[in-house]
């Protein structure tokens, strides 16, 4: 049934993005009313938590080998982490360097009276009642976001690996190619070449492998992840394909 279908969609495609079983617990708690579910309508957020998880643990099964993947970039991102450096590759093909430069301002906390003292002080803090303690982000002095580099390894290799299919795209392309995201356009006459074009790319880039050579960059382990005999030749007579 659709609405069933709608119950794991976003959960299943969330995951290569560094989904977790909590943020998947969350988008079953905002998208049930979303989808119109009647029985979903009044979830209580510990049945959304339950159903995020339950997602999450069956693509362990029913996606094996993807996850495996995922676990093999997540695993180069702490590794990273505890070498005190950014994961950093080089794009196959465009030779496009990419660095997960995350950081953010050091957080300190300020104590701000607004007005005359009002009261006596306070025999813990030293301030008076109409003090508040706000915390400031100085953006000027910079630490390390935590945790982002496992969870910006996923997606951010898929999105260079796209990347560079669609300057490869648009590089052979002899007409006007138009992008906006992850789509291509051109003219309605153009569009039996690009069709062509873009399967014929897609084919060029994967035939390299790029996955090892970005895999040796980060420092990932891919030894355990069982890989697949998808004939990649047949991409070129596949009637859908996109990047």
């Amino acid at each position: 049934m659709p609405n069933e279908r709608r119950l794991t969609k976003l959960n299943v495609m969330t995951i290569p993005y560094g989904g977790t079983p909590y943020g998947l617990g969350q988008q079953q708690i905002d998208d049930a009313r979303k989808h119109n579910i009647d029985l979903l309508l009044h979830m209580e957020h510990r049945w959304g938590a339950y159903l995020g998880r339950e997602v999450f643990n069956d693509c362990r099964k029913s996606l094996k080998r993807p996850m495996q993947l995922l676990e093999v970039f997540e695993n180069a991102g702490r590794l990273a982490e505890t070498e005190g450096r950014f994961l950093s590759w080089v794009v196959p093909e465009t030779h496009f360097p990419v660095v997960q430069n995350y950081v953010e301002g050091i957080v300190k906390k300020l104590w701000i009276q607004y007005g005359p003292p009002q009261g006596e002080r306070s025999a813990t803090t030293g301030y008076f009642c109409n003090t508040l303690q706000i915390a400031i982000s100085f953006v000027e002095e910079t630490t390390w976001s935590k945790g982002k580099q496992s969870q910006g390894a996923s997606p951010n290799i898929i999105h260079s690996l796209d990347a560079a299919h669609l300057a490869m795209t648009v590089d052979r392309a002899e007409f006007p190619v138009t992008t906006i995201h992850d789509s291509f356009g051109c003219l309605l006459a153009d569009m039996p070449e690009l069709f062509r074009l873009i399967r014929c790319t897609f084919l060029e880039l994967y035939k390299q492998n790029p996955l090892d050579d970005i895999l040796l960059e980060i420092k990932g382990d891919a030894s355990n992840v069982d890989i697949g005999t998808l004939d990649l030749s047949l991409i070129l007579d596949s009637e859908y394909c996109f990047a």
